[in-house]
C-alpha cells in the first residue's frame, strides 16, 4: 500500500474542502428587472409655440404636446388644463396656454371619454375641491413613440383658479400605479433632477426623471435616506439644522436663528418653482445678503424676490440636513433674471433688477410649511421608493451623461445600467459612470460615508478574476494530490500575467446644440396650512 507525506494527506483534505465549499456572491443587486422610462425635463414647445419647461407626454388621438410638472405634494392624479381662457380678466390666452404648460383639447381627441367622477374614471379620491367645470374621464396617454396607457384616467382643469399640468406623484399615484400594473416599470420609485435654469448657456441644462429606479450619473457623494411622512400635509419632510450664506471670500453665516429652536421642518416640493423660508429667517438673508430690495416678482418665478442688479448677493446658499447632508445651491441657480410672459407670450425680463428664488412666508402664509421647489432641485438629485416608504436625497451631479440604474420593490438595484425605455422625445445622452454612494436599504439610518457606485465592468472583472484565481488553487492542489515525483512545484505562473485591471470607459457628454432660456411656471398652487 502506497504511504504519502503528511503533508500531502493535508493538501487532500484541502481538496476535499474546496470541493464541498459553495462558491457565494457578495452582490445584493438583482440581475433580473425591467428597465426603468425615462423622460427628460426640458422646454417644451407648446401648440402656441410658446416653450414651457417640464416633462413632454402626449394625450389624446391624435396626440397633442404638453408639458408636465411633478406634484408630490398635493396630488395622485394627473391634472391637466382644457383648452380655452379660464384664467382671470388680467391674463391673456396665451399667457394663459403658458402658465398651464399647454391645453388639452378633449373635443379633438377621439379617444376621450367623460366620467362622472374621479373615481369612475379610474383615478385616486381627488384630494382637493374642485372648481366648477372641473371633470374627470380617460384618455390615451402616450409615453413614447411605442408604448401608451389607454384609458388612462385624468382630471381636466376648467375652472377661474388655473395651475399647471402636472402627474401626481404621491403616495398613491395613479401614474406610478398604472405603469407597475402594465410592467412597464420594476418598482414604484421615481427620481428627479431638475436640471440647470440659470441665465447664462453654460449655467443651463435638461434635467431627468426617473420612473422605476434612478440616474448614477447624476448623484454625487453622500446621501441621506429617510421615511416618508403620512398625514403631516408633505410626504418628503426634511429637517434642516442649518441654512448658510456663502459668500465668495469663503465665510458662511447660518440666517437660520434660534427662533425655530435647532432645527427647521421643510418639505420638498417639486411642483413648487422656488424656496419659500420663515419670514424671520428671509429678514437675515435680507440683512446680511445685502443689496437693494424692490419688491416681489409676478413674473414666471412668482412671489421670488426682486433686488436691483448691482450689488444683489453673489454667494451660494448651502442646507445642511439634520442627518448631516449638505446641499449647496450655487449662485447661478439662485439669483436670476426677473422673467415674465407678456401679453403676446414673448419671454421678457429688466436687465437692471434680478431675482433671488426664495419667497418669505408672510401675512396668510405666515404659519405655511416652507417648501423646498425646484430652485432645490437644481442641486439636489432626489430618489423616491414608495414600496419601501422611504426618500433619499443627494447632492446633483450636473450631467448630460447617463447610468440607469433600476430598482426593485425591495430597494436593491440591478446588477448592470438599465437600458432605459426612454421617451422619444429625449436628448440621448452617453453612458458614464458615478461618483454618488448608492440607495441605501435602511429606512431610518442614513448613509453618510463616500461610497463608490462599482461599474459593470468592474463586477465582471472580478468575478472572472476570482474564479480565476480560485481556479488557480485548486489546480496546484490537484497537482500536489496526485504527483508522485518530489520535485518542488512552481507556485508563480506566469499564465495570467498579461492580465490588467479593468477601467471603465466613460463617454464625454456632448453639448445641446442649441438651448432656449429655461421657463417655469407663471401662477403657483398655493398650498394653505393650519398652524
Amino acid at each position: 500500500m502506497l504511504s504519502y507525506p503528511k503533508k500531502y494527506i493535508f493538501v487532500a483534505n484541502l481538496c476535499l474542502l474546496f470541493s464541498v465549499l459553495p462558491v457565494q456572491s457578495q452582490s445584493t443587486c438583482n440581475p433580473q428587472l425591467i428597465a426603468p422610462l425615462v423622460f427628460p425635463v426640458r422646454n417644451v414647445t407648446l401648440a402656441s409655440q410658446e416653450v414651457y419647461r417640464g416633462i413632454p407626454l402626449s394625450v389624446g388621438t391624435p396626440p397633442q404636446n404638453l408639458a408636465f410638472l411633478v406634484d408630490s405634494l398635493a396630488s395622485n392624479d394627473t391634472l391637466i388644463n382644457d383648452v380655452g381662457d379660464f384664467c382671470d380678466n388680467t391674463t391673456s390666452l396665451i399667457q394663459c396656454q403658458y402658465n398651464a404648460g399647454g391645453q388639452l383639447d378633449t373635443g379633438a381627441s377621439s379617444t376621450w371619454s367623460e366620467a362622472s367622477s374621479a373615481a369612475a374614471a379610474g383615478a385616486a379620491p381627488y384630494d382637493s375641491d374642485l372648481d366648477p367645470g372641473d371633470i374627470f374621464g380617460t384618455d390615451s396617454l402616450q409615453i413614447n413613440t411605442s408604448v401608451e396607457l389607454p384609458h388612462y384616467p385624468m382630471g381636466i382643469l376648467r375652472g377661474s383658479n388655473a395651475q399647471p399640468n402636472a402627474i401626481g406623484f404621491n403616495v398613491n399615484s395613479t401614474f406610478l400605479n398604472a405603469l407597475q400594473a402594465a410592467k412597464l416599470i420594476p418598482s414604484r420609485t421615481w427620481s428627479l433632477f431638475w436640471g440647470l435654469t440659470g441665465a447664462e448657456p453654460v449655467t443651463q441644462m435638461d434635467g431627468s426623471l426617473v420612473v422605476g429606479g434612478y440616474d448614477a450619473a447624476k448623484i454625487d457623494g453622500p446621501n441621506s435616506t429617510q421615511p416618508t411622512t403620512a398625514g403631516q400635509g408633505c410626504s418628503l419632510l426634511v429637517t434642516m439644522t442649518a441654512i448658510d450664506l456663502n459668500f465668495p471670500n469663503g465665510t458662511n453665516f447660518n440666517i437660520l436663528g434660534t427662533s425655530h429652536g435647532a432645527a427647521l421642518r421643510m418639505c420638498v416640493s417639486p411642483i413648487y418653482p422656488i424656496i419659500t423660508l420663515p419670514y424671520d429667517i428671509w429678514q437675515n438673508f435680507q440683512a446680511f445678503g445685502g443689496g437693494t430690495y424692490i419688491g416681489r416678482s409676478v413674473g414666471i418665478n412668482v412671489w421670488g424676490e426682486v433686488f436691483a442688479a448691482d450689488g444683489v448677493y453673489d454667494g451660494d446658499l448651502s442646507f445642511t440636513l439634520s442627518t448631516g447632508l449638505v446641499i449647496r445651491v450655487p449662485n447661478s441657480q439662485l439669483v436670476v433674471p426677473d422673467v415674465y410672459v407678456n401679453s403676446d407670450g414673448v419671454p421678457t425680463s429688466n436687465v437692471s433688477t434680478r431675482e433671488v428664488l426664495l419667497n418669505s412666508l408672510q401675512n396668510v402664509n405666515l404659519n405655511d410649511l416652507p417648501l423646498l421647489g425646484r430652485t432645490f432641485l437644481t442641486s439636489a438629485y432626489l430618489h423616491v421608493n414608495y414600496d419601501l416608504n422611504q426618500f433619499t436625497l443627494w447632492q446633483a451631479n450636473p450631467t448630460l451623461n447617463e447610468s440607469i440604474v433600476a430598482v426593485a420593490s425591495s430597494g436593491s438595484p440591478s446588477c448592470t445600467p438599465a437600458t432605459s425605455t426612454a421617451s422619444a422625445l429625449s436628448t440621448p445622452a452617453a453612458s458614464g459612470s458615478s461618483s454618488g454612494s448608492p440607495i441605501s436599504s435602511a429606512i431610518a439610518a442614513p448613509i453618510t460615508q463616500n461610497n463608490k457606485s462599482i461599474s459593470t465592468g468592474a463586477i465582471v472583472g472580478a468575478a472572472v478574476g476570482g474564479a480565476a484565481v480560485i481556479g488557480i488553487i485548486i489546480a496546484v492542489v490537484l497537482l500536489l494530490c496526485f504527483r508522485r515525483s518530489h520535485a518542488p512545484v512552481n507556485r508563480h505562473s506566469d499564465a495570467y500575467s498579461d492580465l490588467k485591471p479593468y477601467t471603465p470607459q466613460i463617454t464625454k457628454a456632448t453639448e445641446l446644440s442649441s438651448y432656449q432660456e429655461p421657463q417655469e411656471i407663471g401662477e403657483p398652487q398655493r398650498h394653505e396650512m393650519s398652524s
